[in-house]
């Protein structure tokens, strides 16, 4: 997920042992065996209702270090992990895809035709696991990422956001890059204000034309 986090995801066994599954344990150790003589945070355990949570992510590791992962499941009757422990070694890696896009036509722009383009921090990472959430009771929602994923939990990779690049074209694949078919615009850090929704207006378009935006 970005330089000493890394993120989990399972699915849910094929067979629950005839008692539904009601928690994960997620363990994670420096060395393949799962022995090794570690403390938080280079090794350690977390258990996670599977209602709520089907990926987990684990933080404060070294960077550039080898770890170890392994995932139980768990019912009333005890528990069962994944044969084999998996490895990941956390590195710095490209923001995820900012979230909650919206292009409004409806607004009042300085000059029409106009659009507002409006979007969120990324909440999920570059890699497209949920850094937690997608359980049962809400499969399709992925929660924040933890605390110090960026400047808040913004699933920026590791380092700052600084910049946002919006662009915008009358055809879908993007493949005309000359105005005024085409144009992009840069929100800078500076101009980020005081937090999402962030927001840019894209002036000075023809009316009557479709326009992409992304």
């Amino acid at each position: 997920s970005r330089d000493g986090k890394v993120t989990i995801q399972w699915q849910a066994p094929l067979d629950d042992g005839g008692d539904p599954v009601t928690a994960y344990k997620i363990t994670w150790d420096t060395v393949y065996e799962m022995n090794s003589f570690e403390s938080l945070p280079h090794k350690g355990s977390a258990t996670v209702l599977a209602s709520e949570d089907m990926s987990y992510t684990v933080s404060d590791l070294q960077v550039d270090r080898n770890y170890f992962f392994r995932v139980a499941s768990v019912n009333l009757v005890g528990s069962r992990p994944i044969p084999m422990p998996l490895q990941a070694t956390p590195t710095l890696q490209p923001p995820g895809k900012p979230s909650s896009v919206v292009v409004d036509n409806t607004v009042s722009c300085g000059s029409s035709p106009c659009l507002q383009v409006r979007w969120n921090f990324p909440r999920i990472p570059h890699h497209g696991l949920f850094c937690g959430g997608g359980g049962s009771d809400a499969p399709s929602t992925p929660k924040d990422c933890p605390v110090r994923m960026g400047r808040t939990v913004e699933a920026d990779g590791g380092a700052n956001i600084t910049s946002y690049i919006v662009q915008w074209s009358t055809v879908a694949d993007f493949s005309v890059t000359s105005p005024p078919h085409y144009g992009d615009m840069v929100l800078d850090e500076a101009d980020f204000g005081s937090g999402e929704p962030f927001s840019l207006d894209v002036v000075d378009l023809t009316a009557g034309l479709p326009y992409y935006v992304r």
